[in-house]
């Protein structure tokens, strides 16, 4: 049997015949930019130090890979990782690897060697601290850089749901102060406003295409001109210019920017009397296209006017190019509706209402032919500037803090209730597209991770009419939206992707 002693110096040869092999390898894989090779590199060496001592190996359970020969770490890890990360795509590689897996000798080496190699004591001080070690090693290995590691998707609605039950129980501290009450409620609508954005591009291109943004804009001047036409009191915008000049005059940035937000929106929803064509009418959609978005109110109020298209679009004497914005709509989404079937009037829908210094759930009647997921934005939009914009002093008194705060939680109990309710039917499922294959002459295999998912690949079998147009999607999210089976395991689908005005707004 070896001895205690004998061991401690068979340890510390193969520790020093390690560092120096380190040393003198370095130099073949220091200008080898490729991640996978060089965290291969890395491992291989490991793992013939560790079978040398006859020590456990914690690539292999880390991975879920204990069968795995350990050969093939030792001598062929780059062809394994690299299969690894096509078929199985787990969510945290390589970060796992890097943390738990590789050994702090072996990292504690590495940076010592490159720091040599590089004449740069910074590594020799970053090698005292473990974590901030494998940080180094991590930069070094070049995965972020190369965009490899697997990403989650981030922006679609699961997401939201989750961060605001995280808010929700976070209101159930009794001794949140006010900023921090008023914060969840903010957020919560930060996040709406954001889903109504991307709800807004994803039915607008299912409705008008790509260029959709000109075509609403082309639809609301069809309406003002028929309003015009029908109304002998309407005025036209130059008829306007005293109430423009004293919006577009206003000294503060950020109070010119509200008002003519405001005002856009009222244009928007045809609540001016205008005649078009007008200069005015121009420069303010000039203004419309560079500003940062609609606003809660403003996507609530562009979704209910498409909604309202697509119902006007199977009426007898809709227009040739609403009817035509019908038929796309039913022939791509296998429905007749956007958001309800039954969409009022005279539905009863239950909202917060503000009742004195109170927030109270009341049911309130909806008296226009309006769907009651976007009645119900409508009401939640009252409660906003409550919360947001603190407008009523007496409401947001410090010594109203206890109805402040039940307030925040029916808010937010009903934010969470009306997003729920909108999954699937209003709000397809958000995807990472990371993989498509030709399986068949007319046949593709997409591999995605669905919104929520912390590991494991999907897979769907679409045929090539459906596809073909959205390869670019590889590596970005997008929305999938099914319109069932069609044979073994194969679909016809249609993917639209996230906006990119959306994608940094998380």
């Amino acid at each position: 049997m070896e001895s205690i002693d004998n061991k401690s110096n068979k340890y510390q040869e193969l520790i020093a015949e390690l560092k120096a092999e380190i040393e003198f390898d370095f130099s073949s894989i220091r200008d080898e930019f490729d991640p996978f090779k060089r965290l291969a590199w890395l491992i291989e060496k490991q793992e013939r130090f560790n079978r040398q001592l006859n020590l456990p190996s914690d690539i292999q359970e880390i991975l879920c890979q204990s069968d795995i020969d350990r050969l093939i770490l030792a001598q062929d890890c780059e062809h394994f990782l690299r299969d690894y990360y096509e078929l199985t795509c787990k969510y945290g590689f390589p970060h796992m690897l890097i943390y738990n897996g590789l050994q702090s000798y072996i990292c504690k080496m590495l940076m010592d060697t490159i720091a040599k190699s590089e004449q740069n004591d910074t590594y020799f001080k970053i090698a005292l601290s473990d974590k901030k070690s494998r940080d180094a090693l991590e930069n070094w290995l070049g995965f972020k850089e190369k965009k490899l590691t697997v990403h989650q998707p981030e922006n679609g609605l699961f997401i939201t749901l989750d961060n605001l039950k995280i808010a929700r129980k976070k209101l159930e501290n009794p001794k949140l102060d006010r900023g921090d009450i008023l914060g969840q409620v903010t957020d919560a609508f930060i996040m709406g406003e954001l889903l109504l954005g991307q709800l807004l591009s994803l039915y607008g291109r299912i409705l008008f295409d790509q260029d959709y943004a000109e075509k609403i804009l082309l639809q609301y001047d069809r309406e003002a001109k028929e309003k015009a036409k029908n109304n002998s009191v309407a005025t036209s915008l130059p008829e306007l210019k005293h109430e423009l000049s004293e919006l577009l005059n206003l000294k503060d940035d950020t109070a010119r920017d509200e008002a003519v937000q405001a005002f856009i929106e009222e244009l928007l929803r045809c609540n001016q009397k205008v005649k078009f064509p007008s200069a005015d009418a121009k420069r303010l959609r000039e203004l419309l296209k560079k500003g940062k978005g609609l606003g809660f109110l403003g996507y609530t109020n562009v979704l209910h006017s498409l909604d309202r298209w697509l119902a006007f679009s199977y009426e007898d004497h809709a227009s040739e190019e609403l009817i035509e914005v019908g038929r796309n709509f039913e022939k791509k989404i296998d429905r007749k509706w956007l958001f309800s079937e039954h969409a009022g009037p005279n539905i009863s829908i239950t909202v917060p209402l503000k009742e004195g210094n109170e927030i109270k759930l009341k049911d309130v009647l909806i008296r226009e032919h309006m769907s009651p997921f976007i009645a119900k934005l409508r009401e939640l939009n009252k409660m906003r500037p409550l919360y947001v914009h603190a407008a009523d002093k007496n409401f947001i008194h410090q010594t109203n803090l206890e109805n402040i705060h039940n307030g925040a939680k029916i808010i937010l109990d009903t934010f969470i209730g009306l997003w729920e309710d909108s999954q699937i039917t209003i709000f397809p499922p958000v995807i990472m597209i990371r993989r498509i294959l030709l399986i068949e002459s007319n046949l593709f295999r997409m591999d995605y991770i669905p919104e929520g998912s912390e590991s494991s690949l999907k897979c769907i079998r679409v045929v090539a009419k459906d596809l073909l147009s959205f390869t670019r999607l590889l590596g970005q999210e997008a929305y999938l939206l099914s319109k069932g089976e069609k044979g073994w395991k194969a679909y016809d689908i249609i993917l639209f992707p996230i906006d990119e005005r959306f994608q940094e707004a998380k």
